[in-house]
């Protein structure tokens, strides 16, 4: 539910766009099709209209079809934001890597009158509508969405007590402001099931109203919510009971984040429906799902977006998944003592741990087609450099990535369970063969310094010491034939000795990778994806660890990246998927330039400097060098776009 605050002066700027000013099924390698060059290829994006978006929401597969949704700016509507208000876009795939735009579901203004109680339409949602969830009852899609309701004049005049200018995350206390400044749930489904794309939805129609509805302690109103589910128990006692959670941020202090002096960031209201499959009649709130947050684990301010998923639904193995918007999640157990409030929690068996830095605000879903936990994230970024008829843009989704859970050693500590997440395999239909590059040592000289030489064993088995490559002194070696903004690189990067035999991952070997839309020839100024080493034995991808410090944990005996590039996109995965990351970046046109890097640690730079200079006399063909050196085997792909007209 976040919105940057870039977005006023962005919008007021360039004005509201037409709906179909862009339309990327339709961009070539010569027409960017109203969507400009920064707009991404492969990545979902709403662009009906193309604006701002943020929260992936409510994703999940019907009649063979995926449908994402996601929050999204409609210029135009009155808002809080002032330059537009809150609505949800939406793209539907059959193989989730190509993508078609269809109208948005659900948009701030189309549905008029008042705010209804439960049961009853929803009202004119005058503030939008935010991060829900979606599930499958009885045979039909139902989306759980908040419905925001504050009184227009001069945009946001609700009153505000604290700090944040979102006055759902205040703790707002007086009976007139729970009457004039409220969050409703909402329900809404597709008015044709025969239509794969699942174009029109139902108005929607409150089942939690969050001026009356909740267990102490609540604000007035809710924020973002989970998909719903069923318990065994209750369909063994004959009973179609839904459940469902709503974030119920508690704020004591102005940001959020001190759990000693009360602040709940994580507090998740529980409900179970009145009366089964039946949502109208409403639901009963029954206590926090998640009162075990360790408060010896860092604060982390409000977290949105949250989502929660039993281990039948999700087939993640054998824990159940708690997660929320700010990339924290935890695995753990469900557990269920009654019916009543305060019965049900899920109580954390791991430690928090991290999606991965920036794809954030993310939902996912349990594919029967795939037989995978799919999931994607929100990739913020800032708006994108002004172009003639293209309207104001920001932001993109990630790729679909599975989820799978890992058994062995955490890559935040020694303790086992965490979760990989890797690019869906459907995405493997958008290389161009043949590839760019493909060599099985891209570096074959292991230079960093330009001066510098080492001898290398060749092919025939004959060792000689050759000059070395193209290489500067800042580590990067550039890859001509690898150029381009729409990649899909492999690197796995293996140490050898001189003689050939293989090596484990060096402690200290310094930071291997890649560089990616950068100036001529690959030197500088590009983005870098590189795996380092730190102290004690740390692996790690950026702000993602692979390995903590003085983990007894084996070395492994290579390291793996796979790259993304998609124009202003890029999304890395380390060691299968065991660290991510995402970002966006909108560099000069010609910064298209992709090279290696390799920086070997200090101490690794001095030892092979001396065992060089004590070995000139020694055959080329002696023992190699104390420290082995990394070879770079190296896949690079041009990718077709993945957006089309239709399914």
């Amino acid at each position: 539910m976040m919105q940057a605050a870039w977005l006023l002066a962005a919008f007021a700027a360039r004005g509201a766009p037409a709906d179909d000013a862009c339309n990327p099924a339709r961009i070539t390698a010569f027409d960017d099709a109203g969507c400009g060059r920064y707009f991404p290829r492969f990545h979902p994006k709403n662009a009906k209209p193309l604006a701002h978006n943020n929260d992936a929401n409510a994703p999940f597969e019907f009649g063979g079809v995926h449908h994402l949704f996601m929050q999204a700016i409609f210029p135009g509507v009155p808002g809080y934001i002032g330059s537009g208000s809150v609505g949800l876009g939406h793209l539907a795939s059959r193989d989730t890597a190509t993508w078609t735009v269809i109208a948005p579901a659900l948009v701030p203004g189309r549905y008029g009158g008042r705010m209804g109680r439960v049961g009853e339409p929803a009202g004119n949602a005058t503030e939008g509508y935010y991060s829900g969830s979606a599930t499958i009852v009885g045979g039909t899609p139902r989306i759980i969405v908040p419905a925001v309701f504050f009184p227009t004049s001069a945009n946001h005049t609700c009153p505000v007590s604290c700090a944040d200018r979102d006055s759902w995350h205040c703790m707002l206390d007086t009976p007139k402001l729970r009457e004039t400044c409220a969050m409703t749930y909402t329900t809404s489904s597709p008015l044709n099931l025969s239509d794969p794309l699942l174009t029109e939805w139902s108005p929607p129609t409150c089942i939690v109203d969050g001026r009356v509805d909740g267990v102490q302690p609540h604000g007035p109103s809710f924020d973002d919510t989970t998909h719903a589910w069923q318990d065994q128990e209750d369909l063994a006692a004959g009973r179609d009971t839904w459940r469902f959670a709503g974030q119920t941020t508690v704020c004591v202090t102005n940001g959020c984040d001190n759990h000693s002096a009360g602040d709940r960031p994580t507090y998740l209201q529980l409900f179970a429906s009145r009366n089964g499959s039946d949502w109208t009649a409403g639901f009963d709130a029954l206590g926090d799902l998640f009162s075990f947050e360790p408060d010896g684990e860092p604060d982390a301010g409000i977290m949105n977006s949250p989502d929660f998923w039993k281990r039948e639904d999700s087939r993640l193995g054998p824990v159940d998944l708690l997660h929320f918007g700010s990339n924290a999640y935890w695995l753990g157990n469900y557990t269920r003592r009654g019916d009543g409030a305060g019965q049900t929690a899920f109580v954390p068996s791991t430690p928090q741990q991290q999606f991965g830095p920036g794809a954030e605000e993310g939902k996912g879903y349990y594919s029967a087609q795939l037989g995978k936990f799919l999931w994607w994230g929100w990739i913020e970024s800032g708006a994108a450099p002004a172009e003639p008829g293209v309207p104001a843009w920001d932001s993109a989704l990630s790729v679909a990535r599975v989820v799978e859970y890992d058994p062995g050693l955490s890559t935040a500590g020694d303790f086992n369970g965490m979760l990989t997440f890797r690019p869906v395999d459907a995405l493997l239909g958008l290389r161009v063969d043949p590839p760019l590059v493909s060599a099985a040592d891209a570096w074959p000289m292991h230079t960093v310094g330009a001066t510098e030489t080492v001898a290398t064993e060749m092919a025939a088995g004959e060792a000689e010491t050759t000059e070395a490559l193209s290489a500067g002194a800042d580590g990067l070696l550039a890859l001509p034939n690898a150029s381009g903004n729409c990649l899909d690189i492999e690197l796995n990067v293996t140490w050898h000795w001189l003689n050939g035999s293989a090596a484990a991952v060096p402690p200290d070997f310094g930071a291997v990778g890649v560089s990616v839309l950068g100036a001529a020839q690959g030197r500088g100024n590009g983005t870098e994806l590189v795996i380092t080493s730190g102290d004690a034995g740390a692996l790690a991808m950026g702000s993602a660890p692979l390995a903590p410090s003085g983990s007894a944990r084996p070395r492994p005996a290579a390291l793996s990246l796979r790259v993304l590039v998609d124009r202003s996109v890029v999304e890395a995965f380390a060691q299968g998927g065991r660290a991510t990351s995402a970002s966006m970046h909108f560099p000069p046109a010609d910064h298209v330039h992709t090279a290696l890097v390799w920086r070997p640690s200090q101490s690794r730079s001095q030892s092979r400097s001396q065992s060089r200079s004590q070995s000139q006399s020694q055959s080329a063909t002696a023992a190699g060098p104390e420290q082995p050196v990394p070879r770079f085997a190296l896949r690079v792909w041009a990718m077709r776009t993945g957006f089309a007209e239709t399914l």
